[in-house]
């Protein structure tokens, strides 16, 4: 039958098969044998090799070291011969400079004829000094015989030194031959050791022999248990055809003759397969033969490490036997060194030595063992790879031929297959026709022949059962020799174990040897020292004796003189610096009237002139003829009128100005003067000789009696001054007078005009007191002229009896006083008093005329609210147009606002009722004063408690709110707030607090401790705090700057703008491209640098929507809710307060290192196809690609969160891209927006109802239901629902593993909302609206059409009555910028409504602000969850706190030359804000010009300008942090990838070559900012914020602590002038060297293509060859540049103040100690920071290495060192460190041979050497090249070099 033969041919195959693997296997083992064999002849040969070999070496380095040795002793004797004839040339060089001392002197004493008159005492003097030169000279002429004599001494003593030397050669001869036994012996071990280790690899070897073929049995074995199943499957496939053949059979008579020879076959093949079967019986019993033979040698094997062990244990004991030897040896060396002891008197000192040189020597030993160990470990390791090897040649070559095998038994089964189909053919055919016969016979098959074929399937079945048997019990004796096995692999474990033990013990005999040896001849050269050293010191104690003898009298004289000259300048000093401080003091007074009087005046000028110019505007608008019946006049010749006198008010300003100057300079003239007087006297002091006398001190006390009636007459005139600026004052106030109520709006104008004219009336009558005054005044500084004429006189009388220099230091100090720049401690001249009075005179005016105009106009406002509309439109209410609400606001706050010069009293709002104090800590009552300011915010709270909280040194916490009542703030969710520090002490303070006491009002003032400078200042301000509204304002500076407050995008950039300013924070979608106006995150922080450069930082940690005002002297928080929760840094430098602020709010994220790639992004590629182009254009073109980020064209349609679209991105065409970008270390980022569409079926929506995930009306029964993308959309509630986590890693885990993403994009986070109001529905009566919202998106991502409608809100939302206070707040925040809104908008606008709730009842109101920042820390937990590495979450909207989490990007910026200016600002401040991973779309999100914020754009750059504007772009692009080119849909904008244009292809190139090659210096910096807090980008203030032109230097950037960015960002530019800070400054593509001594523009030449780009001095920078992607440079070698910078260090972290540059890292440990202990020399910093991209970095999984280089001040030798403070992660073994390069060395030298050396800490050979480098000197750049380190990073680094 066909089964039967098929089952048949089936077993002959598996037979010969079968036979087949058994010769293999037979092949394979006696091939396996001789490779053993061969293997172990060969490694007894090498072993016997390495043997000779270390024989030779350890021969040939005792040889060197004696040769050495030799050579050091005649080295030694040669140094000291030198360092004699270096002394004797020092002496001479002394002599010479003490000769030239006395010339100099003699020309200081030379004076003319007359001076000699009058001092003839110090002309005896001076002779008596020559008389004691003579007798120096003498003596030095003696002292010059001695050295001649002593050097022959010296002489003399080397030769009987070179004969002792001699005699100890022979004794370290004899010493050496006893050694050589010594190593005679230790050979002998160590060949023993060796054939040890021989018989141990060859058992070790027998054993692996037989687990191979173990494993080759078992393999063999699991292959025919696969086939046996093959073939059981196949039988069952055959039993059931064999049924329906059965159940055929019975219905076929006609052809029973046929199937009994098909039966006759059957019996045939039945025999056959019965032989087949017991010839598988046999191999079964040959496999259990070979599995006993197996067993038999592992029992074998364990006789064999029975044996082992016993030979084991005889080597332990010789080893004992060695140890005691050793001992013996040991204590032989102990004798002689008690021996070499007893032969000095120096115990101690020998002592001491023995210590320091066996701690070096157990250091030195624990570093060689380490090394030993390494090479052992690699030595097997190499042993282990090149078995596997072997192994891995024998699996191929029997892979291949069971390869071939099988392909024939495939052909077979082919040709079988094809048989068996003609057999089933045929057998159908016979079917067919027996169907047809049996249909016309109608006739069946007998019983007997059904039985008989029965009776056969039955016997098949009975043998088949008993195969499965023998199968069931070979599987358990294979379990048997597998258990069996695992024993005998224990076993050998174990002896492995104990053979590394026995190794290592040996290894450690062979060091201690071998260290003993060292020791004893370190000791024999230290005594030889020592005995030299001790006969030196003897000559040179002797010579000092005589010469102390010699000069003990001279010196005993002049020290007497000395302390008579000490004690007259003592009390001359004393005096002065009594008399200075008065004059400081009295200056400092002067000088603050000046700057209050002068920041009033500019204050109250600008005013007027802005009222004056609104004014006449006004009139002239209201007005159509003359008010005094003149000819009617048009609106131009009263706004020419007007300007005419705007310009006369300022020219009066600008000789106002111009007289304060002079002031001022006259001021510093007389400072000048007074300290060149100061220093005439100190000399005139220092030559007196005897002490002042009598005389000179009589008229000393007459010029002080003088300056003080001079004083106290100046006090008068101060005080007339007052009474006369009282007088002026109170007759303006009387003066005034209130106007009559007008009927209408004529009226109006004309009472407007009639008080115009009575100002201009008054203004004359000032002007004529003026003048009075002026003449009054101009008496008095006649008078004072006088005096001081006097004084000066007598000043001159005083010089003239001196030194006769005081009038020449005069005119000199008059000619310096120039530059401007006061000392302290001046004499105040008459002429400043006049301008005190004029500014006095003038400011009244300006006072009286502003203040009563604003109360005119505040009351004129309030009875006619129809004059607000014309004061808009001309911009009296400030500097833009407000809406009618939020100007009568702001005449009301004008006019309600307290005096900016009032009492303290008069802005007092609530004083201080109870205090007390626990430890540093002060908490106090406060109680509201019946005046309650501002009741138009609502009533006050009536008790506050108030606490301050010292939590650090340089950090103080203060918190205000209301007694009792619970309030919002934000939470440790979000900001961490890490408490108070342990162990703090108040004298640890840098800061202190003015606590007033119980019932004085209260005034927060804090101070810098070290200089008394004011940190944050409440004095002269009203506290207010209501429900809805709290202001706090603290006094600024005017020459102070600010930087911080965001997020907001400025017109002058990065400075904060104070010119009545106000920065808003409410986190809103708006393009960052609007300029003033509130953006995408809130950062209440500000930064304060002061004019010296001290700085300190101040954050309102206060989440509720807020304003900043800012002016000339206050800056102001008003907050409108929450409480005020305050916290100081003290610094004092920049970086050090932004460290001290991330300490609070939590460090910047560390970033995985691909981020630090070029991205690319566009919202609008429109498909797959599309946006895979763009990936192969950046390949085509050859520049870096590192990941692509893909907009919401990826999403399904209605933009269907976490969902991939099936016509535009299918998913599982995407995750072949995917895997493709993948596989050429590129990655891809989805974005995501928080709002999840409503529709029916779309899983994450329903998944969020059942979870109730979202956030509520405010009725907290329904989800609040926005409109965004989607259409519809819910908002989840990251802030407090408690299953909003499961339900994000869910969807997200899903996504993930459509298209395995890198990161996430989240966008619109703030949270946008195209919808306004506090309940919003489905518009259902509305059949468009409902159309335009369910419309699916374009498939081909056309949007032109469908872009407006969904943008534009199509639900029926509910708006906010009047009286919702949380909707409308009393105050209104400048919520400004949206185009249906000319005011303040409301908070709802294109937002969550405030009214919303969240899960634990917080309202949206409070927690607005949050909402981006909760959602990305969601995205992190969710992420770590699912991919287990370190996220990648870029984020638009942020809160403080958020950079723990998120990188950031800008927002929607516009390609323009502006916003390329302004996109420095927002990633400097974000910086600030601990975001350090933050960059700007480059080129620009929108193409729109800067005066346009239409869309589509209606103003667009031309062509050149656009590719030159994308050119410049670019290059500064590539120094972001994050560097991304993103773009807008194609009908908003044109695309600007890098590949459009070939100018920009080239740049793009360019610019990230560089950054590719600095990647591990930024990742590196990056990890500081992570690790210790502060910036990645800062500004160039940062290196030197004493610097003022640095603290404008707005248009540069520092990337890390030494890479300077300096950009062109204005069209048509080839040539710009950076700010270079003091220090030196190196190009980054040539190293050359620009020296800055002073910080100062320098003009740079950067044509289009080329850019900026500066190391800065004192860092190491690592770089290494650039890739196109970061996966191939992570690892690449290290090149070191080394930047030498300008100036020593001075050996302290004094340099870590805000006074002068600072060098790189000197605020972290390693360079700052560095700079300490290199003092004096030219000490460079940087850091090697490598890791795995784990979540969470630690020493354990990740590479720190420090480098320091110190180098000599000539800047020709010096050394470059290492401290490994991690060798952990990927990095660990795999970066290199290749060269090094010094920059700044000295140029244009020539005929140098440059040397550099590696230490022997760094080399990786067993000889301690140091290892030669090569070295190559660039003359015309000034750099030195050093090639060939080849060394592990993580290795300590020991380099030093010299040219």
């Amino acid at each position: 039958m066909p089964w039967a033969q098929s089952l048949e041919k089936q077993l002959q195959q598996i037979d010969l098969t079968l036979e087949e693997n058994g010769g293999r296997i037979g092949v394979m083992d006696e091939h396996l044998k001789n490779v053993q064999q061969e293997i172990t002849y060969t490694e007894s040969r090498v072993e016997a090799e390495k043997r000779e070999i270390e024989t030779e070496e350890h021969l040939k380095i005792m040889a060197d070291k004696e040769i050495a040795r030799m050579q050091s002793d005649l080295g030694r004797l040669e140094k000291e011969k030198l360092e004699l004839a270096d002394r004797i040339t020092g002496l001479q060089a002394a002599i010479f400079r003490g000769s030239e001392k006395l010339d100099q002197f003699k020309l200081l004493m030379n004076w003319n004829q007359e001076e000699l008159d009058q001092w003839a005492v110090a002309q005896r003097q001076k002779e008596e000094d020559n008389a004691a030169l003579d007798k120096y000279r003498l003596q030095d002429e003696g002292k010059k015989k001695e050295l001649s004599l002593a050097l022959e001494k010296l002489t003399q003593q080397v030769a009987t030194q070179r004969e002792a030397l001699d005699s100890e050669v022979t004794d370290t001869q004899a010493a050496q031959i006893q050694l050589d036994r010594a190593a005679q012996d230790f050979r002998q071990l160590h060949a023993e050791r060796q054939d040890l280790i021989h018989q141990w690899d060859e058992a070790r070897e027998a054993m692996k022999h037989r687990d191979g073929a173990i494993q080759v049995m078992a393999g063999a074995f699991a292959e025919r248990k696969v086939l046996l199943k093959q073939k059981q499957a196949e039988l069952n496939a055959q039993a059931r055809f064999l049924a329906g053949e059965q159940a055929n059979n019975c219905e076929l008579e006609a052809q029973i003759a046929y199937y009994e020879r098909e039966m006759g076959k059957a019996r045939e093949l039945q025999a056959t397969e019965a032989a087949k079967l017991d010839d598988l019986a046999n191999q079964v019993e040959l496999l259990q033969s070979t599995l006993s033979k197996a067993a038999n040698d592992l029992a074998n094997a364990g006789t064999s490490a029975n044996a082992a062990r016993q030979d084991l244990d005889s080597k332990r004991k010789r080893l004992e036997a060695v140890r005691k030897k050793h001992a013996a040896l040991k204590q032989q060396l102990e004798g002689e060194f008690g021996q070499l002891d007893s032969l000095e008197n120096k115990v101690s000192q020998l002592e001491g030595i023995r210590k320091r040189e066996e701690a070096n020597l157990r250091a030195l030993q624990q570093e060689h063992e380490a090394l030993k160990k390494e090479q052992f470990r690699a030595g097997q390791g190499l042993h282990a790879l090149r078995l596997r090897e072997q192994e891995l040649v024998a699996e191929i070559a029997g892979g291949q031929s069971q390869s071939r095998n099988l392909t024939a038994r495939l052909k077979a089964l082919d040709e079988q297959l094809l048989r068996q189909g003609e057999l089933m053919y045929a057998v159908d055919l016979n079917l067919q026709e027996m169907e047809r016969r049996i249909a016309r016979a109608g006739g069946h098959r007998s019983d007997d022949e059904a039985r008989a074929l029965n009776a056969r399937i039955a016997k098949l079945t009975e043998i088949l059962e008993g195969v499965n048997a023998e199968h069931s019990m070979l599987l358990e004796q294979v379990k048997q020799a597998e258990l069996d096995l695992g024993e005998a692999r224990r076993a050998n474990a174990a002896l492995g174990t104990e053979k590394q033990r026995v190794d290592d013990t040996i290894e450690r005999l062979q060091l201690e040897t071998d260290s003993t040896a060292r020791a004893l001849k370190a000791a024999i050269a230290d005594k030889e020292k020592q005995l030299v050293d001790h006969d030196v010191l003897k000559l040179q104690v002797h010579r000092l004796r005589q010469l102390l003898s010699m000069h003990a009298d001279e010196v005993y004289s002049l020290e007497s003189r000395k302390a008579q000259l000490k004690l007259s300048l003592d009390e001359r000093r004393h005096e002065i610096e009594v008399h200075r401080d008065g004059l400081k003091s009295d200056l400092k007074l002067v000088r603050e009237d000046i700057h209050r009087l002068t920041l009033e005046l500019r204050d109250r000028q600008q005013k007027v002139e802005v009222l004056a110019t609104k004014f006449e505007t006004l009139t002239s608008k209201n007005r159509a003829t003359d008010p005094d019946g003149g000819e009617p006049k048009s609106q131009a010749y009263y706004i020419i009128k007007a300007a005419q006198e705007r310009e006369e008010l300022q020219v009066a300003g600008d000789a106002l100005d111009a007289r304060i100057s002079k002031a001022e300079a006259e001021v510093a003239m007389l400072s000048n003067t007074l300290n060149q007087m100061q220093a005439t006297n100190t000399a005139f002091s220092s030559s007196l000789r005897q002490g002042d006398t009598k005389a000179t001190l009589q008229e000393r006390n007459a010029l002080r009696e003088q300056l003080d009636a001079s004083y106290d007459k100046l006090k008068a005139l101060r005080q007339q001054e007052a009474a006369l600026l009282a007088e002026l004052q109170q007759q303006q106030a009387a003066g005034s007078s209130s106007e009559a109520e007008l009927a209408g709006m004529q009226a109006l104008v004309d009472d407007l005009a009639r008080k115009k004219a009575e100002a201009d009336r008054q203004l004359e009558e000032q002007r004529e007191k003026e003048g009075r005054a002026l003449r009054a005044v101009q008496r008095a500084q006649k008078l004072l002229a006088t005096q001081a004429s006097m004084a000066r006189g007598s000043s001159a009388a005083s010089g003239e009896g001196g030194s006769g220099r005081g009038s020449s230091a005069a005119g000199s100090s008059r000619a310096s006083s120039a530059t401007g720049h006061a000392a302290a401690g001046d004499d105040v001249g008459a002429a400043v008093n006049v301008e005190e009075v004029q500014q006095d005179v003038q400011l009244a005016e300006v006072r009286l005329v502003t203040r009563t105009m604003l109360q005119e106009l505040g009351t004129l406002v309030q009875q006619h609210p129809a004059l607000l509309s014309n004061l808009c439109v001309i911009g009296v209410l400030g500097g833009h147009t407000a809406g009618p609400v939020a100007a009568r606001q702001h005449v009301q706050q004008q006019v309600a606002a307290p005096s900016r010069t009032g009492s303290v009293t008069s802005a007092t709002t609530y004083t201080v009722k109870e205090t007390a104090k626990d430890g540093l800590a002060y908490s106090a009552q406060l109680e509201q004063l019946p005046n309650d300011p501002l009741p138009q915010y609502g009533p006050s709270f009536q008790q506050l408690t108030w606490q301050v909280s010292p939590e650090t040194p340089s950090r103080l916490r203060v918190q205000i709110s209301p007694t009792g009542e619970k309030r919002w703030r934000v939470p440790h969710s979000i900001v961490p707030r890490p408490g108070a520090a342990a162990g703090l002490t108040a004298s640890s303070l840098l800061y202190d607090v003015s606590l007033p006491e119980p019932g004085a009002p209260f005034a927060l003032q804090v101070t810098r401790r070290a200089t008394g400078q004011a940190i944050f200042d409440t004095t002269g301000h009203q506290f207010v705090f209501k429900d809805q509204f709290i202001q706090l304002t603290t006094n600024v500076p005017e020459d102070a700057d600010l930087y911080g407050l965001g997020e907001a995008t400025l017109r002058g950039g990065l400075l904060l703008p104070r010119n009545n300013s106000v920065l808003t924070m409410w986190n809103r979608d708006l393009a960052s491209a609007s300029v003033g106006f509130n953006l995408y995150g809130s950062h209440p922080f500000y930064l304060q640098v002061s004019a010296d450069g001290t700085s300190h930082g101040v954050l309102l940690l206060n989440s509720n929507g807020m304003d900043v005002l800012l002016n000339q002297t206050s800056l102001t928080y008003r907050a409108i809710g929450g409480l005020v929760e305050l916290y100081l840094f003290l610094g004092p430098t920049p970086e050090a307060v932004i460290r001290q602020y991330h300490e609070l709010i939590g460090r910047t994220a560390m970033q995985p290192y691909w981020a630090l790639g070029a991205h690319q992004s566009k919202w609008g590629y429109q498909n797959l196809s599309i946006a895979a182009e763009a990936v192969a254009n950046y390949s085509a073109a050859g520049i870096p690609l590192e990941c692509l980020f893909v907009d919401i064209e990826y999403m399904s349609d209605n933009f269907r969160t976490m969902t991939f679209s099936e016509d535009r991105y299918p998913a599982e065409q995407m995750q072949a891209f995917v895997q493709q970008l993948h596989a050429k270390g590129q990655r891809w980022v989805p974005i995501l927006n928080p709002g999840v569409g409503t529709q029916k079926g779309f899983r994450a929506y329903e998944d969020g109802n059942r979870n109730d995930i979202w956030i509520k009306d405010f009725t907290g029964q329904k989800p609040y239901l926005g409109q965004v993308w989607p259409g519809p959309a819910y908002y989840p509630d990251y802030l407090a629902s408690k299953n909003v986590s499961s339900w994000l890693r869910r969807h997200l885990r899903a996504f993930y593993e459509q298209a395995p993403f890198d990161g996430v994009w989240l966008d619109m986070n703030e949270a946008s909302n195209f919808c306004s109001g506090t309940r919003c529905e489905l518009d259902t009566g509305n059949a468009t609206k409902l159309h335009l919202l369910k419309q699916k998106t374009p498939k081909d991502f056309e949007l032109s059409e469908f872009f407006m409608p969904r943008v534009t809100c199509q639900l029926k939302c509910e708006q906010p009555s009047a009286s919702d206070k949380l909707s409308n707040p009393p105050y209104k925040i400048s919520n400004m910028g949206y185009e249906n809104y000319k005011g303040d908008a409301p908070l709802q606008m294109k937002s969550i409504s405030p009214t919303a709730l969240h899960a634990d009842g917080t309202k949206e109101y409070d927690a607005h602000n949050l909402y981006g920042t909760a959602m990305a820390m969601r995205h992190h937990e969710a992420l770590v969850a699912i991919t287990g590495e370190r996220p990648f979450i870029l984020s638009r909207s942020t809160f403080p706190g958020a950079g723990r989490y998120v990188a950031h990007w800008t927002g929607d910026n516009s390609g323009n030359w502006h916003e390329l200016f302004h996109s420095i600002a927002g990633v400097l401040s974000a910086n600030m804000w601990g975001i350090a991973m933050t960059g700007a779309d480059i080129c620009g999100f929108n193409d729109v010009a800067f005066d346009n914020v239409g869309w589509p754009p209606k103003k667009v750059l031309p062509g050149p300008e656009y590719e030159e504007m994308c050119n410049r772009w670019t290059m500064a692009g590539a120094f972001y942090p994050f560097s991304r080119n993103h773009m807008t849909i194609g009908h908003l904008s044109r695309s600007h990838e890098p590949y459009q244009w070939q100018s920009v292809t080239a740049a793009h190139r360019k610019a990230y070559g560089l950054r590719y090659q600095l990647l591990t210096y930024i990742y590196s910096s990056l990890f500081v900012a992570h690790s210790r807090g502060g910036t990645l980008a800062r500004p160039l203030l940062f290196t030197d914020s004493s610097d003022a032109a640095a603290r404008n230097a707005t248009a540069q950037w520092l990337l890390g602590e030494a890479l300077l960015v300096s950009p062109v960002i204005t069209p048509n530019t080839t040539r710009i002038t950076p700010h270079f800070t003091a220090g030196t400054w190196y190009p980054a593509w040539d190293f050359s060297k620009i020296n800055v001594t002073a910080g100062k523009p320098v003009p740079l030449d950067v044509p289009v293509g080329d850019l900026a780009v500066h190391f800065r001095g004192g860092a190491v920078i690592p770089m290494q060859p650039y890739a196109n992607v970061t996966r191939d440079v992570r690892y690449a070698p290290v090149t070191l540049i080394v930047t030498l910078p300008a100036r020593p260090s001075s050996g302290s972290q004094a340099a870590a103040t805000a006074h002068g540059p600072l060098p790189p890292h000197v605020l972290d440990e390693p360079c700052a100690a560095a700079l300490a202990r290199h003092a004096g020399q030219l000490v460079s910093c940087g850091l090697l920071y490598s890791d795995g991209d784990a979540v969470k970095v630690s020493a354990s999984n990740s590479m720190q290495v420090w480098f320091t280089a110190a180098t000599a001040p000539a800047g020709r030798s010096g050394s470059v060192r290492s401290v490994v403070k991690a060798n952990a992660g990927p990095g660990s073994g795999k970066l290199r460190i290749e060269a090094l390069v010094i920059a700044g060395v000295p140029t244009q030298l020539q005929g140098l041979k440059p040397t550099a050396s590696l230490g022997s800490s760094g080399n990786n050979s067993s000889n301690s050497a140091a290892r030669k480098l090569p070295a190559v000197y660039d003359a015309a750049a000034g750099t030195l090249r050093i090639s060939g380190v080849d060394l592990d990073a993580g290795q300590a680094l020991d380099l030093s070099w010299s040219l």
